[in-house]
């Protein structure tokens, strides 16, 4: 037979473990973050700068190009007299240019949020889509979720927590 509890409940595993851990811990400098690791935050931050620089170019000219095209019709309505045509889009070669610069902006966006992703699983952190998963089963803004919505946001999530974790100690 043990002994007699200290206190009035014996001590469950846990408590036990986390006592002799605290007892036996061997004080650990912090990690430094290295060289590689400081460059890739450097590249992934100035990557972030240039997409969003590039998203507000690309949103400024949009705006200009209409309102210009806009200010073109109403004078040519006001110096001829006649009521403005509608404007096609499409033939364009302006629009066609900004449509080729929005193609290459999400391309470029996408390599970029992958490359993030890489990074994140790389450091342990969640990648943006099984969190944007994650939001929108857990906080939806406009209607519930489906069930299907759910079990695959459920499924992402396992996954990328089977990728991240690792076994802390082997058995012998």
């Amino acid at each position: 037979m043990g002994r007699k509890p200290i206190g009035d409940v014996a001590m469950s595993s846990a408590e036990r473990v986390r006592l002799f851990r605290a007892r036996h811990a061997v004080a650990k400098p912090p990690r430094a973050a290295s060289e590689d690791e400081d460059r890739l935050n450097a590249r992934v931050a100035e990557l972030e700068a240039a997409l969003r620089s590039r998203d507000a170019r690309i949103k400024e000219l949009e705006a200009g190009i209409l309102s210009r095209d806009a200010d073109i019709e109403k004078l040519r309505a006001t110096i001829t007299g006649e009521r403005p045509q509608a404007i096609d889009w499409e033939a364009d070669p302006r629009t066609q240019r900004l449509k080729k610069a929005n193609q290459t902006l999400r391309a470029t966006n996408k390599r970029l949020g992958e490359s993030m992703d890489s990074h994140d699983i790389k450091v342990g952190r969640m990648p943006r889509k099984t969190f944007a998963a994650l939001v929108e089963c857990l906080h939806p803004d406009k209607d519930l979720p489906t069930r299907e919505q759910c079990t695959a946001a459920c499924i992402v999530l396992t996954e990328w927590h089977q990728a991240v974790s690792r076994p802390t100690s082997s058995r012998r």
